[in-house]
Formats: C-alpha cells, sequence, structure tokens
C-alpha cells in the first residue's frame, strides 16, 4: 500500500516543477491514491490479503493462459494470416480514383462515376496485372465493393473457390492487398475532410461495424490477441466465426473458435476462480485464527478485571431490574399497553394477518402496467395509503411491545422501517390524489415499495436459509463492493486521461474533432468525457456488453494502445477481481449457516413484560446464554411430538406387517409380470435372456446412433418425396416399432410396476417410453391438419438422444450427480426468481410505457434527407437542445395556444387529421402517430406489466443487451414521451445495483451452489470434510508415472551421443530454441518485405534441422526405449512431418497446402516441455491432467444438450424467413449444422434476446396471414438455387419458452459445472506435508530402483527405499526406526505382493500416501482404506496404469499372483518364526545332548579313579563315539 503512495509523490512533485504534457505518464499514477484506502479499511484486509499472496499462483495461471493463447494465436495467423480482406467486388479488377467523384458524406464514390465503372471497367483499370501478382506501389486506384452488402452487412467471402463464401455472378472476390501483402492503393486527400485528414481507401472496404471495422484479423499477433479476448470473454465471436467461416472454410472457423472458446474460455479461465478460492479460504482461515488468538490473549490478560467488574455489576443489574419494576408500577397503564402489544405481535392471527397484508400488497403492486385507465390509478393510490398506514401501525406495535433494541436485531424487521419511512417521504413528496387531487406518477420512492416482498421471504424456509448464508457472507461482499468501486474509480480516471472529448464520431463512424460543428457529429453514450460516464463506461466493459464497441472507437480515435487499456479492466477487473466475488460467494455457500442466525433474538425485557421471572438474565462473556425456562419447555414439548410420530410409525408397520392377505397379493403382484408371466413362464424367459443378451444391448445403441443421425438430417424444409424424405419416413415407422418393441420385451421381462428392478421404477426407462409415445402420436395422425398441430409434439423426437445417457456409464453418473444437485439448484431458483420478481415491480413502476420511441426522434435527426415533418420545412439548422426545444412539438408536447406560429401552421391540420384535441396536452406517441411517423420499442425488452418485466429482467441477467436498455431508461421520460438524452442520469443507479445483485450475484451464486452440491454428490453426502482432503489428496496420485532411465549404450559412437544429450546443458539449448522458434512464428505478418519472408524461411530451416538433430541423436543414444515417452514420439512425428513439407517441395513439384502450415504449427506443442520445466506450472498441468476425464464427461452432456435443442429449432422454426438482420444466412434453423453452431454462440449470451424477438416478431409482409408454406422447390430453404423466392414464414411464440429454457439449462448450469469441476481438482491439500514436488522427488527416486519403468521392485528393495527416504514417505533420520519395524509398516500398507517379491508402482505411492494421512493412527488408517475401497479410488488407480499399458504388458501383470501385504508379511514372520523356533528347539537338543555326554564321560573317569590308586586322566569323549 506504501508503495501507491511513493509513485504519486515524485509524481506531483516531477508535475509541479514540469508543466509538460511528456510528463503524462507520471500525471497519470496520480489515479492510484485511492488505493491507499485499502491500508486504512480493517475489512479489506483479508481481501488484500487473499490477493496478493494468491499472485504467485496466477502468474502461474497466467503463463499457462498466455502459452494457450500464443499456440491458437500462431495457428490462426498459419491458417487465415492476410484472407480476412477480401469482399465481393463490382469490377474484376481494381479502377482508377479521384477526389473529385468522391461522395464525403456518403464516404463512397458518386453513383455516376460508379455506374460509368460497372459499365466499362476496362477503360478505368488501374494496372494491366493479374489480381494474383505482386503489386508495384500504391497507387490512385480503387476497387469498389458491391454496394447492396455496404448498405445492409458487409461480408468477407474466399479467395479460394473450394471453401470458404463464393460471390454472386458478376462479381470478382478481391482485396486491397496483393497476395505478399502490399497495399495497393493511396490515402485519398479530401479537401472538405475535417481538418484536411487523408481518408484511407485501403481501410474502405472494411470499415463496418460488422466486421470490426478492419482491427480483427490474422496479420498480426496483436489483432490475433484481441480476438482471443473477445473469444474466450464471448463477446462479439459469433461474428468472429461467421467472418472465419465466410474466409476460410465452414468446418476450419467452427473447430478453431469452438476450441478456443471451451479450452481457453470455459475450463483453462476458471483456474483463476479455483486459485483465488484457495487462497481466499486460507486468507480468511489464517484471519480467524489470528483474532482467536488475540481474543484469547486479551481475555487471559484481562481476567482477573473483568471477572472483578461482573461480581460488582451484578447488583447493580439487579437494581436496574428492580428499578425498571417501580418504573412500570408508575406508569401502569403504559406497562399493561406494553404487555397487550406483546401479546398481540406474538399470536398467529397477527402474523397471519401481517403477511396477508403483504401478500396483497405485493398483488398491488404486481397489477401495475401500461396502458392503464385513470380509475385504476386511483384505485391503487387508495389502496397504497391503507397499506401504509397498516405497516406503520404494525411497525409502533412492534415497537411497543418488543422494545426497540428487540425489533431492531431483527434484520426483516429493518427492511420493514425502511419501506414504512420511504412510503411516509414518498407521500410527502408526491400526495396521492385524495389528498392533492391528482394521481402521483411513479419515482424512484415509488420503485421502493417492491421491497416489501422481502416480508414474505421469512415464509420460505430454504429461500431463508439462503439468505442467511449470504448475510453471513455479507461482510466480504460488502468489502468486495468497496473494492470493486475503487478498482472502477481508478480505470474510471486513466480512461480519462486517455479518450477523454475523444469519443465524437460522425455517422460513418470517423473520427471527429471535440466541439465540432456539423450535425452528423455525436458523442458515442459510452465516453470517459466526465467522471459519470468513464465510471459507466468502465462497469459496460467489466460485464463484457459490447465493449469490443467501445475498443474499436478507442482504436479508431486514439490508436493501437486502446486495446492494452480495455484488456487490462477485462484481465484485472473481470478474471482476478470478479472472480474473487465468485471464490467469496462459494466459500459463504459452502459453509453452513450457524443456527443462531435463523432465529429472532428478543431482549430480556419481554420476560419482564409477560410477567415471567428471568432467571438467567446474565448473560456471560465466554459462550452462548443458558436457555430460559420458556426454551427448555418448547424443546420438550417437542421432543414429546417426535417420540410420538415414532411410536404411531412403528405401531402402523407392525400392523401393516400382520396383514397377510394382503402380503400374499403383493406377493404375487412382484411375481408376476403384467399379472400374468410368472418367472417360469416361458415367454418371460425368453423376454429376460432377450433383454439381458449382449446383443440386444448393441443392437439398441447402434439403432439409437441410426436415429439420432436421421433425426439430424430431417427437417421441415425437405421433400416428403425425395428419395431422403421416404428414407426417413420409413425409418421413423421401423425406429418406432422396434423401439416399441423394445420397451413391450423389457416391460415382460422386468415388470411395469411391482419387482425390484420393474420398469417405470428406473427414471431413465419412463423417459424411454415418453420418446416411444412420442414417436408413435405423429405415425398415427398423418393428415395434414393433425402434421401442423402436432408440429411440437413430433418435435420431441429429438429427445432419442437422451437414451444415450443411459447406455454410456461415465455420462449417466454426471447426469444422476445433476438430477441429485436439483434441490439446491431449486433454492437458488427461487432466490433468482423473487429477486427477479422484486426488480420487476420496480422496473415496471419506473419504464412502463416510457421505452417507446418515434421512428424520426432527436436519436436520428439530421441522419435523413430533409428536417422532420413537425419541424418547419426550411429548417436547416444542426439540432440543437434550444432548437428542439422551440420546434420539436413531439419530444416536448405542448398545448397549440402555447406553440410558436410556425409549429401552430404544422400542428393544426395535422391534428384535425387525425382528430387530436388543441385543448388538451397530447402525448409524444399522439403525436408521433398523428405525423404517420412509426411507435415502438427502443429495445427488445418492455416492461409495460409484471411479466414482460420479469421476463426481460431473466434476458438482461445473461448480461446482453443491458447496456442498450439501460440507456434507455436512463432517457426515459415518462409513459408515451419521447425519450430525452440522459433525462434522468439517476437511473444509472438502479442498473447499477440489478446487474450486482441479479447478474454478477446470480451468476456466481449458480457457481457456488454448483460447486458445492457437485463436489457433495461427487463425493458422497455423509463423506466429512476430512475425508474429502484425504481422497483429494488421493486424486493427486493418479498422475503420477514412473521415469525410464534409458542405459548407457555399448558403442563408442553411441555413447558420445548419449554423453551429449545427458549434457545438463543440451536441453537448456533445446528449450532456448524451442522459445526462438516460438518467437519467430510469432513475428510473422502480413505485409512483411521478402527480406524479412526470407530471414523467416532460413530461420525455419534451420530450427527444423537442430530439433532434426536432436531427435537423432536421442534415437543414438537411448535406442528403443526413445520411442517409449509420449514426449518423444510427439517430437519426432514433428520433425518427420516437417522434413517431409520442406523436402518434397524442393524435388518435387507436390503442394501440401495448408497440411504443411498445420504441421508447423504444432512445433509449438515442444513448448509443452517447458511446463515439466517449472514445478509449480506443472502441478497445475498434472491437476488439469487428472480432471480431464470429467471434463470430457461434461462436455459430452453439453454436446448432447446442443444436439437435442438444435433437432428441436429445427422442427420447430425452420421455416422462418430472413430479415436481413439476427436472422440470416449464419443465424436460423434451416439446418441442423447451422443450428447447432448458433445454439452454441446463444448459450454463452451473445446476442441470444435479439435474435429471440426477432424470431418473435417476424411477420413478412409477403405473408400477412402467416400461412406455413408447404414444400415449394422455387423457394429459398426448399431449394437454395440461385434466384428463388424468399421464405417467408412468419415466428411463433414458442420461440420464447426455447430460448429460456435453453439459457437456463445450457448457459446457467452446463457451462457452470466446469468451475465445479476445476475447484474441485485444484481445492485440497494446500497446508498438507503430500504436494507435486514431494511426490516428483519419490518418482525420481523410484526410478533409481527401476531404471526401465516397468513399475515393479522386490520387497526388499521397498524396504531400502524407505529407510533411504526422507519423510513424509520413508523413515531416514526417524529415530527408533530400524528393518523390523518398516517391515511391520509395509504390512499395514493396502498394497499387494506379485509372486511373493515384487511390489507394484500403481499401489506403493498411494498407500504411502494414506499412511501420512492417518498419521500414525491405525484406526485412522484403517478409516482410509476402507473409504478408498468404498468410493473406488483404487480401482481408478489399476485403470488409469492399464490404460498407459500396452495390452501385452497388462496381460502379463494380471497372470501374477498377488496377495496382499498384510498376508504376505504375515506369513513372513510366521516363517520367521517358525524358522527361530526350528533354530532354537535345534541349539536346545544341542545343548542337551552335550550336557548328557559331558556328564557321563566324568563319571566314567572318577570311578576309575576311586578303584585304582594310580593317577589317571580324565579325557573328552565326543557324543558320537
Amino acid at each position: 500500500m506504501h508503495i501507491c503512495s511513493a509513485d504519486t509523490l515524485p509524481s506531483r512533485t516531477f508535475s509541479l516543477v514540469y508543466s509538460s504534457a511528456r510528463l503524462g505518464i507520471l500525471r497519470v499514477l496520480r489515479i492510484l491514491r485511492p488505493l491507499r484506502a485499502l491500508h486504512s479499511v480493517p475489512g479489506l484486509k483479508v481481501l488484500t490479503g487473499s490477493l496478493l499472496s494468491s499472485l504467485p499462483a496466477l502468474g502461474n495461471v497466467a503463463i499457462i493462459l498466455a502459452f494457450c493463447y500464443l499456440f491458437f494465436a500462431i495457428l490462426g495467423m498459419e491458417l487465415w494470416r492476410g484472407s480476412w480482406h477480401y469482399r465481393c467486388r463490382l469490377t474484376p479488377f481494381p479502377v482508377t480514383l479521384n477526389a473529385s467523384v468522391w461522395n464525403v458524406s456518403a464516404m463512397t464514390p458518386t453513383t455516376s462515376y460508379l455506374a460509368s465503372v460497372v459499365a466499362t471497367p476496362d477503360a478505368f483499370r488501374c494496372l494491366s496485372i493479374e489480381n494474383n501478382e505482386s503489386w508495384p506501389s500504391p497507387m490512385s486506384c480503387f476497387w469498389p465493393t458491391d454496394p447492396d452488402e455496404d448498405r445492409s452487412t458487409p461480408w468477407l467471402c474466399s479467395s479460394s473457390s473450394s471453401w470458404g463464401r463464393q460471390c454472386g455472378a458478376n462479381r470478382t472476390c478481391g482485396s486491397n492487398y496483393d497476395p505478399f501483402g502490399a497495399p495497393r492503393f493511396l490515402d485519398l486527400h479530401l479537401p472538405t475532410a475535417p481538418d484536411y485528414s487523408p481518408f484511407s481507401i485501403m481501410r474502405q472496404a472494411e470499415f463496418s461495424p460488422n466486421l470490426n471495422f478492419g482491427f480483427t484479423s490474422f496479420d498480426n499477433v496483436y489483432s490475433v490477441f484481441v480476438m482471443i479476448i473477445m473469444i474466450v470473454t464471448a463477446s462479439g465471436w459469433m461474428v468472429l466465426t461467421e467472418t472465419a467461416q465466410d474466409a476460410g472454410g465452414s468446418v476450419a472457423g467452427f473447430v478453431y473458435f469452438n476450441a478456443i472458446f471451451f479450452v481457453a474460455g470455459c475450463f483453462l479461465l476458471q483456474l483463476n476462480m479455483a486459485v483465488l478460492f484457495s487462497e481466499f479460504e486460507k486468507a480468511k482461515e489464517n484471519h480467524t485464527t489470528a483474532m482467536a488468538h488475540q481474543r484469547r490473549v486479551s481475555l487471559a490478560s484481562y481476567a482477573d478485571k473483568t471477572f472483578s467488574r461482573s461480581v460488582l455489576k451484578r447488583p447493580s443489574l439487579r437494581f436496574s431490574s428492580g428499578h425498571h419494576h417501580r418504573k412500570h408500577h408508575k406508569w401502569p397503564a403504559i406497562a399493561k399497553l406494553r404487555q397487550r402489544a406483546h401479546r398481540l405481535i406474538r399470536t398467529p392471527l397477527f402474523a397471519t394477518v401481517s403477511m396477508g397484508m403483504t401478500v396483497i400488497n405485493v398483488i398491488v403492486l404486481t397489477t401495475d402496467h401500461h396502458p392503464s385507465s385513470i380509475e385504476y390509478r386511483e384505485v391503487c393510490d387508495i389502496l397504497n395509503g391503507v397499506f401504509l398506514l397498516y405497516f406503520f401501525l404494525e411497525l409502533c406495535l412492534k415497537i411497543t411491545g418488543m422494545g426497540v433494541w428487540s425489533y431492531w436485531h431483527d434484520k426483516f424487521n429493518r427492511f420493514d422501517c425502511f419501506t414504512v419511512v420511504i412510503g411516509i417521504i414518498e407521500m410527502v413528496l408526491k400526495p396521492p390524489y385524495y389528498i392533492d387531487g391528482t394521481v402521483s406518477g411513479a419515482s424512484g420512492f415509488t420503485a421502493l415499495r417492491a421491497f416489501r416482498a422481502i416480508k414474505i421471504a421469512r415464509a420460505w424456509k430454504s429461500l431463508t436459509k439462503l439468505l442467511v448464508s449470504i448475510m453471513a457472507a455479507m461482510g466480504e461482499i460488502l468489502n468486495f463492493l468497496f473494492f470493486l468501486m475503487l478498482f472502477l474509480y481508478i480505470f474510471a480516471l486513466l480512461g480519462m486521461e486517455v479518450f477523454a472529448t475523444k469519443f465524437q464520431f460522425d455517422a460513418n463512424n470517423y473520427p471527429m474533432p471535440f466541439n465540432s460543428t456539423s450535425p452528423s457529429t455525436h458523442l458515442h453514450r459510452s465516453n470517459f468525457d466526465t467522471i459519470l460516464w468513464a465510471f459507466f463506461t468502465v462497469f459496460q466493459v467489466i460485464t463484457y456488453d459490447g465493449y469490443p464497441n467501445v475498443i474499436w472507437d478507442g482504436w479508431i480515435s486514439v490508436g493501437a494502445i486502446a486495446p492494452l487499456y480495455f484488456s487490462a479492466i477485462v484481465v484485472l477487473g473481470v478474471w482476478v477481481v470478479m472472480n474473487m466475488f465468485s471464490a467469496i460467494l462459494v466459500e459463504s455457500v459452502m459453509v453452513e449457516p450457524p443456527k443462531e442466525s435463523m432465529t429472532t433474538t428478543y431482549s430480556s425485557e419481554d420476560n419482564d413484560l409477560l410477567g415471567k421471572d428471568d432467571d438467567n438474565s446474565d448473560v456471560s462473556l465466554i459462550g452462548p446464554p443458558v436457555p430460559t425456562r420458556l426454551t427448555r419447555h418448547s424443546q420438550a414439548t417437542q421432543l414429546r411430538r417426535v417420540r410420538l410420530a415414532l411410536r404411531r410409525l412403528f405401531q402402523m408397520h407392525a400392523a401393516t406387517a400382520t396383514r397377510d392377505p394382503e402380503i400374499g397379493v403383493l406377493h404375487l403382484l412382484h411375481e408376476k409380470s403384467l399379472c400374468l408371466f410368472g418367472r417360469r413362464h416361458p415367454v418371460r424367459r425368453v423376454c429376460i435372456q432377450v433383454v439381458e443378451s449382449r446383443a440386444f444391448t448393441v443392437g439398441i445403441s447402434v439403432l439409437i446412433g441410426f436415429s439420432c443421425i436421421l433425426t439430424a438430417i430431417d427437417s421441415p424444409l425437405l421433400d416428403p418425396k425425395s428419395d431422403v424424405g421416404r428414407l426417413i419416413n420409413t425409418c421413423n415407422y421401423l425406429f418406432a416399432i422396434l423401439f416399441s418393441a423394445e420397451m413391450v420385451l423389457t416391460v415382460i421381462a422386468k415388470g411395469l410396476v411391482f419387482g425390484d428392478d420393474a420398469y417405470l421404477k428406473d427414471g431413465w426407462r419412463i423417459l424411454d417410453a415418453f420418446i416411444v409415445a412420442v414417436s408413435l402420436i405423429p405415425l398415427m395422425m398423418q393428415t395434414a391438419s393433425a402434421v401442423s398441430s402436432l408440429r411440437a409434439l413430433r418435435s420431441l423426437r429429438a429427445l432419442r438422444p437422451l437414451r444415450v445417457i443411459n447406455k454410456l456409464p461415465q455420462l449417466k453418473v454426471v447426469v444422476n450427480t445433476l438430477f441429485r444437485c436439483l434441490p439446491d439448484m431449486g433454492r437458488t431458483f427461487l432466490f433468482v426468481g423473487f429477486m427477479l420478481y422484486i426488480f420487476g415491480v420496480m422496473a415496471t413502476i419506473l419504464f412502463k410505457g416510457a421505452l417507446q420511441t418515434c421512428s424520426s426522434s432527436p436519436y436520428n435527426y439530421g441522419t435523413s434527407q430533409g428536417p422532420p415533418l413537425w419541424f418547419p420545412a426550411n429548417y436547416s439548422g444542426v439540432y440543437s437542445a434550444s432548437d428542439i426545444a422551440t420546434y420539436d412539438i413531439m419530444t416536448h408536447p405542448r398545448l397549440v395556444s402555447d406553440m410558436y406560429p410556425v409549429s401552430q401552421a404544422i400542428a393544426l391540420p395535422a391534428y384535425a387529421a387525425c382528430n387530436l384535441s388543441t385543448s388538451l396536452l397530447p402525448t409524444s406517441k399522439e403525436v408521433c402517430q398523428c405525423f404517420n411517423a412509426t411507435w415502438s420499442l427502443a429495445t427488445p425488452q418492455g416492461f409495460d406489466n409484471i411479466i414482460w418485466s420479469v421476463g426481460g429482467l431473466y434476458e438482461l441477467t445473461t448480461l446482453e443487451g443491458w447496456i442498450q436498455v439501460a440507456l434507455a431508461s436512463i432517457d426515459a421520460v415518462g409513459p408515451d414521451m419521447q425519450p430525452i438524452v440522459n433525462h434522468q442520469v439517476w437511473v444509472m443507479a438502479f442498473w447499477w445495483v440489478f446487474i450486482i445483485v441479479c447478474c454478477f450475484f446470480v451468476t456466481n451464486l449458480f457457481i457456488a451452489v454448483l460447486c458445492d452440491a457437485f463436489m457433495r454428490e461427487n463425493y458422497g453426502t455423509l463423506i466429512t470434510e476430512e475425508q474429502m482432503q484425504w481422497i483429494k489428496l488421493q486424486r493427486q496420485v493418479l498422475a503420477m508415472r514412473p521415469h525410464v532411465i534409458p542405459p548407457t549404450p555399448h558403442g563408442s559412437w553411441r555413447r558420445l551421443c548419449y554423453d551429449i544429450v545427458q549434457y545438463p546443458y543440451f536441453e537448456h539449448v533445446i528449450t532456448i530454441c524451442i522459445l526462438l522458434n516460438m518467437l519467430a512464428m510469432t513475428s510473422q505478418a502480413f505485409g512483411q518485405s521478402a527480406t524479412t519472408l526470407f530471414a523467416f524461411s532460413l530461420l525455419n530451416y534451420i530450427f527444423s534441422a537442430i530439433f532434426g538433430l536432436e531427435a537423432i541423436l536421442k534415437i543414438l543414444a537411448f535406442g528403443k526405449a526413445y520411442f517409449t515417452e509420449g514426449w518423444n514420439r510427439f517430437d519426432f512425428a514433428i520433425v518427420v512431418f516437417t522434413a517431409v513439407s520442406l523436402i518434397l517441395p524442393l524435388f518435387t513439384s507436390v503442394d501440401l497446402g495448408t497440411a504443411s502450415t498445420v504441421v508447423r504449427v504444432f512445433r509449438v506443442g515442444r513448448a509443452l516441455r517447458l511446463i515439466k520445466k517449472a514445478k509449480i506450472i506443472r502441478n497445475l498441468f498434472d491437476t488439469l491432467t487428472v480432471s480431464l476425464p470429467a471434463v470430457g464427461n461434461v462436455t459430452s452432456l453439453l454436446l448432447l444438450l446442443y444436439y437435442i435443442y438444435a433437432a428441436v429449432g429445427v422442427q420447430l422454426f425452420a421455416k422462418v424467413g430472413f430479415d436481413g438482420n439476427m436472422i440470416n444466412r449464419h443465424q436460423n434453423f434451416q439446418s441442423f449444422w447451422t443450428t447447432f453452431q448458433m445454439l452454441i454462440g446463444f448459450s454463452t449470451g451473445e446476442s441470444w434476446d435479439n435474435f429471440t424477438w426477432e424470431i418473435y416478431n417476424m411477420s413478412p409482409t409477403t405473408n400477412p396471414s402467416c400461412v406455413e408454406r408447404q414444400f415449394n422447390a422455387s423457394m429459398c430453404g426448399f431449394n437454395d438455387a440461385p434466384g428463388c423466392a424468399p421464405l417467408d414464414g412468419c415466428g411463433s411464440f414458442l420461440i420464447v419458452p426455447y430460448m429460456y429454457s435453453f439459457f437456463l439449462v445450457i448457459g446457467y448450469v452446463g457451462l457452470n459445472v466446469f468451475s465445479g469441476i476445476v475447484i474441485d481438482a485444484l481445492d485440497g491439500g494446500v497446508d498438507s506435508p503430500i504436494n507435486h514436488n514431494t511426490l516428483a522427488e519419490f518418482t525420481d527416486k523410484w526410478a533409481t530402483l527401476d531404471p526401465h519403468g516397468s513399475g515393479l521392485i522386490t520387497t526388499t528393495q521397498l524396504a531400502d527405499f524407505l529407510m533411504a527416504t526422507k519423510p513424509p514417505f520413508g523413515f531416514r533420520y526417524v529415530p527408533g526406526m530400524n528393518r523390523r519395524r518398516v517391515l511391520q509398516a509395509i504390512g499395514l500398507l493396502d498394497i499387494h505382493i506379485y509372486d511373493g517379491q515384487f511390489v507394484h508402482f500403481k499401489d506403493v505411492p498411494r498407500a504411502l500416501v494414506q499412511r501420512i494421512l492417518s498419521e500414525g493412527d491405525r484406526k485412522k488408517l484403517s478409516e482410509i482404506q476402507q473409504l478408498m475401497h468404498t468410493m473406488g479410488i483404487n480401482k481408478q488407480f489399476d485403470d488409469m496404469w492399464f490404460s498407459r499399458r500396452g495390452k501385452a504388458e497388462v496381460a502379463r501383470f494380471k497372470s501374477f499372483t498377488a496377495v496382499s501385504a498384510k498376508r504376505h508379511v504375515a506369513s513372513l514372520v510366521i516363517a520367521r518364526f517358525i524358522y527361530r523356533y526350528r533354530q532354537a528347539q535345534a541349539l536346545e537338543r544341542a545343548r542337551a545332548e552335550f550336557a548328557d555326554t559331558r556328564s557321563f564321560c566324568t563319571v566314567t573317569v572318577l570311578q576309575r579313579g576311586s578303584s585304582s590308586n594310580r593317577p589317571t586322566m580324565t579325557k573328552w569323549v565326543s557324543p558320537d563315539a
């Protein structure tokens, strides 16, 4: 924080000393001053601490994202460099041009000159060379584009006749650049242009909003990065995809842009939120621990003082209580009043009446609409006064009965008090008609009545629970909002420094000087001229709504620095700051709210009012208060009720169990299928055999696949008499019969209702039955009227692919998990609907009837020929504010008597013709229609009633089009009045609050609930948090695999190669070459000189030779072992393809075309080896690899949902005609492929609402009665031959529920599941001793024992390995550990011993991690092992290991005899015990025999000595003698 202030101090100093514009950069640093507030606000310390601590991890994520974006950028440049400049031209070649034939206002040549050029193009030819030849130098020429496209929507064309969009007859596809990127034309200097600035002919063909004014192309890496930012933010990316398909082919464009969106946007971009969530959780936990420690220290320091104070205060509390009683005895009437009020507000009747009045009030607010009668508004005024009076009396009663503190302690009561105060203020400012005789209009205070609906939330327990969770996190949320406002303010100031007064443009969007007097000059609404609008524009950018248009405005007016500024807002504001908001909500939803916060707390004064004793009035400073007798009585009553319910339940169960006849009947029903076929019935036995056979399952799966293919081909535009139409019709009959037969066989085999596996007990089979019924009904009703009426039902055939889910177990698991999450998502939907309802009521009150505008209005004055009809005919002004106030009787209606004479002369005949009274004040709508103009909505969304308001706000929660609606509401004047620019700027605050609450909050709440529910359902509802961490740590081990250490070769040359590739600096040199190669590929741009191109080509040969030499050296050094590693195989394939692409053109005429560029691009994949060098980045990469199966399952589910909605859309809306705007050849329902692509774009929120309402409002003039067209070969759509008549089908209201449900299912739920997957993958094990570093160290040490990477070592090697390895995996330096104890530890591991001597890599690290997690507790270790078996983690290890190995190796491994380590170690212990026992027995026998023999020999010698006096000598006699 101090750095910021240190930066601003030099800035101020230098600015004071040097008043020069060259120090503007230093002056800009002043905007960092607000960051000092972060240090002074205590609540922001956790937020800023988590952000700062996450910077290293975010840096690693940024490297991964940058690499991914760089890869896609290079790929795009290699595919489409220079191809985004081709347009359909009027002439076959460029023609001459001079300034005298140029129309400055239209920015095109004059019509007469164009006609002459088209008639005789050879007479105006610029150069006599072919279009594909090199252009010598720029010349004063131009190449006219197709004017029909320029007037509607310009599109690119393809330079190749094999793919892309082709121009029509008499049109040529050409570019303003030659094939080598050299510009063909000079700028045109126009004396009449502002500031005599030159007009760029080169940019004229692409200077269109639909083509992003020529700024988006694959010519250089800077433009491509801007495009990638647009794609991952899902802003304008549909137009980019369509443009790429026009220029370079449909399939290539679809694959490229969707790959960027799903890989870089949906998946990798979620890493930011996952990292921030983890860091925020850690920072909050550390902060909580520190605060708890500080609290304990404070309590310990002041324990004596606190105790003495509490003792001294106790008599005073008693005295206070007595004084309180004396006070009540002194004022008995007041005490009695309070007691009665308290008893009244605690009665059920009071709560019921209060809720009833609230509901009635909300219903009255809901009925508000436009147009409405004066009588209705008068009744509403009376009712609102009654409601206000009642709520005021309720407020007084509650405060009287509860006391001020108890009333204010309940947050819902605060809302009630807020609404009452607001109602009183509104009545004072705008009295109702029964006071002043006029009906009060809507205002901001009127809209706040909608907050009374908050009281209804108390009746919904699930909604209350969610609200309590949110309120518990409100501190963090408010801190975040403060931080967000600070961020917006800083970037608003920076934007003002760069773009202030720059966003002035003419009608063609060319920049104009500030304060220009030209009537065509207008200031774009998103600008940086004032702090308010700069704040609004920055807020627009972080919502992604139309922000590319702001980028183009900045790029046109300021230059190439504009994308850097706006990209910084996106990266820092959305990917970091807004993801922190997601982390806060995820953390708040995952934490269970305290139960105390769900209840209302009353003061001890309540007991006095009820005449109760307050035995526990002294509240302890530590711990919760002791329950009162009333609470204990309530708990005892609830306990008795629970016991009574359980007793009755057991009685009912016992009574049911004694009914033998009913049991017998149920037994018979369970035994017989359909009450006819028993288990031994031959028909049922045959059905069981058929249903359970593998051939039956495979056959049904194949039928489903064919059905899906034909469903995609089927279309209402298809000729039913054609071969394809007959085939589809026949197959539909066949599928219906076969699927019906399958259903009958399954019902007979398993039973319909009764039985453990009955047909109707499986939800997926019920879905199958529904699909079969849907397929049968249209086939039974084949009349034209019946088929037309059953069109929607027939479209449900597209649900057949859902049966695929039942055949794919992994996909079924994902779907079932989402179904189990429905209760949690239902609470979220309830909260969303409730908030949309509140804001819908407010929007209806504020904007009903006020968003319409006239077709000729101040918005478009000056853009058409002549003034508006209500202006004087000779008006030639610039439509200034004073002129509009004077002459514009439509925008500012007034009585005829108050008009100027010139306006009276215009108005009187017009009013007389349309029967408009001259004595009454007309509305803008009446004046507009009186002059035969059109009065219509300025936005697709309307707010004339609660239904349209809630629907419109639901559309705006997707952040699509909210800027247009916000600007229209800011301009709104009133019902049926012409909007005036910036009439009520305060409405901007309403939309900011709506966006934060219902867009940011709701979207992130969906992510939070999905993450929480998905993780709980994925791991099981009974899994504890600690057990969940166990599983996550175990899954980190899934990415481990043994390393292969190639042996040293024997030959001298091979040994030399081995020494070279093993030299430490060899890999560093290759890494530098890879980086240089990427830099060279990135530096290439369209239009570079021949020398530069030759240099890059030479570098390409050099790098190819280096990489080829690297592959040869490694092959010679490692031999066959080189191909055992996947990265080496990838490198070798790239080297081979690169060599082929370079050598073949030198010796043959073979042209590899696009394949050679793709092969060269794949060399960038070598940079993935750089990820292996950085440990932290490698950790993230390995984590993503482990989560890929889950991502694949979710992606498959999304594709299935896209397929279903696409097939349904084709059946319902294929015949809707084009309108030349949103409904065009790229966005329509005429074919499955087009619909599929379009829906993927709409699922990201891209213009889906505008398209919805254009379909809804589509009513061609050629088909006013909206007759459904039958097959007509001469009409487009049925037959797209040149010259076909346009298809003129009408829209349908079905598009509204279709698109609403589509975005809800896929946009809100489906795409947000990616967030849950990534958070689940990255969360866990942060403070554990087990991390990627320790796992990598384990793998490296294992490789020393298993250099071939077979995964097998002996048990003796394992014991040595553990003795030599440091903790946490090994026992090195652990006191008291010896080999015997190590063997005992191995015996406790959950591993197998193969063939009595081997252990495997797939078992050992997993088991060691379990041992570490147990922390030496055997009971905990057993619990962990059991959990891993139950959750299937061990099976995942086996499956992943076998999937990476060949079939021969897997078969050899499965041939081993495996026993558990416990049994093996036990057998070793027993064998050792037996061996030692036998050794001890043998030793004992030897000692006994030795003792016996020695005794015998000694006795013999003594006897001989006693019988003779001669000296004797004792000798040793061997026992064997």
